[in-house]
């Protein structure tokens, strides 16, 4: 169970990461374009206009990466939970099998302070 868990995760990385790079490929290919313009801009103005072009591009591309690392955390954030709930299944199925009434349970805490 806990080895499809970790699969299933993976999988979930491994397809964030490859649509990643597919997004950033074509990304690149957009900006060698805007490079290339600017290399044949003669005037000053259609050189700052370009350069603002391809600087705003940039920015883009930045967010976009940012974006990406922030959604594979979030995939990871998930990880702890996963193999807490696996434990405790675990936990329970031995209990279950050698016919144990001790089993390992959640135990929150309240975080709201207390009054004295």
């Amino acid at each position: 169970m806990l080895e499809r868990r970790w699969e299933e995760v993976q999988q979930l990385l491994d397809d964030l990461t490859h649509s990643q790079q597919q997004h950033t490929q074509s990304k690149k290919v957009l900006l060698d374009n805007l490079l290339c313009a600017l290399r044949q801009e003669s005037s000053e103005e259609a050189l700052k206009t370009s350069l603002d072009r391809t600087v705003s591009y940039l920015q883009e591309v930045k967010h976009s990466c940012r974006q990406g690392v922030s959604d594979q955390w979030e995939v990871l954030a998930h990880l702890p939970s996963l193999l807490l709930d696996e434990l405790l299944s675990y936990s329970n199925n031995l209990s279950s099998f050698y016919h144990l009434n001790h089993t390992y349970t959640l135990v929150t805490t309240s975080t709201t302070p207390t009054d004295q």
